[in-house]
């Protein structure tokens, strides 16, 4: 099988517009992935403490076509085949984890909890990037890569890349397959980022609709600060004239209106935030990479508001600004 995969890759790669070609299984989803615990040669086997390894099985080159970088070590190469020594590649949360502060290239694990029965050891000869095997808003698992052949797999994603659209590919290299064996269910071809928008149209949805809700109220709160504070105008427009009439400068009356502004604003911030903490649970199912109290996220947040304060007190501060003292004593 992995033999035959090779020589998929290689006539796919053979055609015009076709960059770089590659195979794996469970690409993107872990659906086809299986998961093994695992023996790191040296460390001792905690009973209690059995984590589970994805294991995949890819090609030469398959790292380099997918966008995965290759930190330490190397890549698989035709050498490593069924005749071969057993090696392996894993992801760099896992060497962190288990190999903490060394390199573990060159160094030896098994699949398995009992290496000392069937259980046959694999040299590490490389350390590639992280990927979210079971999607962006998942924590990222140890996983380890095995060469095709020497892990061989029936159900496998081929993967290429080009600058050609897939849809004008797809016909020359469904034939390509053919060519080798005519039984073999050639289905489509997806880009990547169709696959991601799939996958994400669900969660996209939920956060379109919460942020259309979210900004209906923020209209409504604006709103409302500038009905407030339009209303404190109209009723203290006797006051405002007399400070005028005193020798108050248009700045310093705009500015009592500013004060009452944010003061509601501050009142808005500290409920907002205490808001947080009930609704903590359901925003973290609706990131991923932000959490609920980034504070980043919270700064922006409030600096938008403020912005929307602003604008809402503005109308009420230029009308205190430009009221006539004489006119005001007169009502």
């Amino acid at each position: 099988i992995g033999r035959f995969y090779e020589t998929v890759i290689d006539d796919l790669a053979a055609l015009p517009g076709v960059e770089r070609v590659a195979a794996a299984s469970g690409f993107l989803g872990g659906t086809l992935s299986g998961a093994s615990p695992f023996t790191i040669e040296g460390r001792a086997v905690d009973k209690n403490d059995i984590e589970a390894a994805f294991i995949a099985s890819v090609s030469p080159g398959y790292f380099s076509t997918a966008g995965i970088p290759l930190l330490q070590g190397r890549d698989f190469d035709s050498g490593d085949d069924e005749d071969g020594a057993r090696v392996v590649i894993v992801n760099r949360t896992m060497a962190e984890k288990y190999w903490p502060g060394v390199s573990p290239v060159g160094r030896r694990m098994a699949y398995g909890t009992n290496p000392d029965t069937e259980t046959e050891w694999m040299t590490v000869v490389g350390v590639v990037g992280d990927v979210r095997q079971l999607g962006p808003d998942r924590g990222i698992r140890p996983k380890t890569f095995l060469p095709l052949r020497q892990n061989p797999t029936r159900f496998m994603t081929v993967l290429f890349r080009s600058p050609l659209s897939p849809e004008s590919l797809f016909p020359a290299m469904r034939e390509a397959i053919w060519q080798r064996d005519d039984r073999i269910p050639v289905a489509g071809v997806e880009t990547v980022a169709s696959i991601l928008d799939e996958r994400l149209a669900g969660r996209r949805h939920n956060t379109f609709v919460l942020g259309l809700f979210a900004g209906a109220a923020v209209f409504l709160a604006a709103i409302g600060v500038y009905g407030v504070l339009a209303y404190s105008v109209s009723q203290r427009s006797q006051e405002l004239g007399v400070r005028m009439a005193f020798g108050a400068r248009a700045w310093d009356v705009a500015m009592l209106v500013w004060k009452d502004g944010a003061a509601l604003l501050a009142i808005g911030l500290v409920i907002g935030g205490l808001g947080l903490f009930p609704l903590k649970r359901l925003l973290a199912g609706l990131l991923f990479g932000v959490g609920p109290f980034d504070p980043l996220a919270l700064m922006a947040s409030s600096v938008l508001l403020a912005l929307c304060a602003f604008v809402a007190c503005a109308v009420p501060a230029l009308r205190a600004a430009t009221t006539d003292p004489v006119r005001a004593l007169r009502e």
